[in-house]
């Protein structure tokens, strides 16, 4: 068995083992979780900006027209993982994952395999989450108007998945463009515990919600040097996706002192619409022999408010990403070949959610630095590493905020394949 088959079925078994997580957002209560905007990978240290980022030795699947940048034969393998640790600031916030205010977790988040099959076609397949629901405290909860609370508990597990398929297309010297087909997958579950030893009440109320269908999304790129020399680059990018419908199955089971009142009761069976989404992004670069210096930044927009979903304080609405990030590579000679040997990354992003609570948007804000090595010793191997510190919140009275780091780390391998002794020029 050859070294990257070895490697992709290390992989996988690390994916399937590595899914712990006890970090407990109380904000990804609403809708389907927390949407994951991160790209888990290298573009991670720019602030996840990529639309317009374009690379021959790492997967970026922010466009699926960036595929056509990758070096011809190699086949590429990735793997991301992301540590996180939160804190939370509201006087009437519980957590019950362990300190009243701090979690944390580690999270296996990405798979993915690429090559650029000819000088025209470039693919990516792999598998990412889609969004996260994890959460975990206590509060109050009124019974009537006799004012009698009850301790309630709240807790959220599970997630949507997203297995997909990207493909990148040349058209001429100067035109990319690319479509990834993807299947969403998941299953959510709440549950709500209600003690109220005055009214005798021991309620546990479990929902679980599974929804599952394809998604589309469409990419294109235009690039092109100038200057002299021909040293200064320009890209152009920009992403589309339309509005996708999730087939969803809802399902209640309520249980009394132990008793069954409920036993997963279906109570609907219909579609959950996901919105259509787009984005544009720019790339400006300047070349030498020995270093390349690149400054990115991206617009995203998710049309929210057409979809009209609303629940008890909250609402969805449109929402707005603002990013941008520098990448600064510095390479040495092999053989008189100059070769990516470090780089290093800044960045940041203002995201103006999709959530509204109580009237008010949730807001995101951010800011990255990353650094990655590709080792002259083990040239097959690289590896990036990011650092990320962020706040969430609404910014009004009564409601929490969370303020949070994350580390994530991709490790990414290639080999030569599909050659049979020959090099392809």
């Amino acid at each position: 068995m050859n070294m990257q088959i070895r490697f992709t079925l290390f992989c996988l078994l690390v994916c399937a083992a590595a899914q712990a997580q006890n970090t407990s957002s109380p904000y990804s209560i609403y809708g389907i979780g927390d949407i994951q905007t991160s790209a888990y990978n290298r573009t991670v240290g720019m602030g996840s900006t990529g639309i317009a980022y374009r690379s021959d030795n790492s997967i970026i699947q922010n466009n699926p027209a960036s595929y056509t940048a990758l070096t011809q034969q190699y086949f590429h393998v990735e793997m991301g993982a992301r540590g996180q640790f939160s804190t939370y600031t509201n006087a009437s916030y519980t957590n019950n994952v362990g300190a009243s205010d701090i979690s944390n977790d580690f999270t296996v988040t990405r798979f993915a395999v690429a090559t650029k099959v000819n000088k025209l076609w470039g693919f990516s397949a792999g598998i990412m989450p889609y969004s996260q629901m994890n959460y975990s405290f206590t509060a109050e909860k009124p019974l009537g108007p006799q004012g009698e609370f009850a301790a309630t508990s709240y807790d959220g597990t599970g997630g949507i998945h997203k297995a997909y398929w990207g493909n990148g297309f040349q058209l001429g010297k100067h035109l990319s463009l690319g479509f990834t087909s993807s299947f969403l997958f998941g299953a959510l579950q709440q549950e709500q515990t209600l003690v109220a030893p005055t009214a005798n009440a021991d309620l546990l109320t479990t929902r679980n919600l599974y929804l599952r269908n394809v998604n589309f999304d469409f990419g294109a790129q235009y690039y092109t040097q100038f200057g002299k020399d021909k040293k200064w680059g320009l890209a152009l990018g920009a992403t589309y996706s339309p509005k996708q419908r999730l087939y969803a199955e809802d399902s209640l089971t309520v249980l009394d002192n132990g008793s069954t009142i409920i036993n997963n009761a279906l109570l609907d069976r219909n579609f959950l619409n996901i919105p259509e989404t787009y984005g544009a992004g720019i790339a400006v670069s300047k070349d030498s022999r020995m270093r390349k210096i690149t400054f990115l930044a991206d617009y995203q927009r998710q049309e929210w408010t057409p979809l009209g979903y609303t629940g008890t304080g909250y609402a969805l609405q449109n929402s707005d990403k603002y990013s941008a990030g520098i990448e600064i590579v510095k390479r040495t000679n092999i053989f008189n070949t100059p070769v990516e040997h470090v780089y290093y990354q800044l960045g940041g992003f203002y995201d103006r959610s999709y959530l509204s609570i109580s009237g008010s948007a949730v807001q995101e804000w951010g800011a990255s630095a990353g650094i990655g090595v590709n080792p002259l010793r083990y040239p097959k191997w690289g590896y990036n590493v990011a650092l990320e510190y962020g706040a969430r919140g609404n910014y009004q009275p009564g409601t929490i905020r969370e303020d949070y780091a994350r580390l994530t780390i991709t490790i990414h391998y290639w080999d030569i394949w599909l050659t049979k002794g020959r090099r392809v020029n």
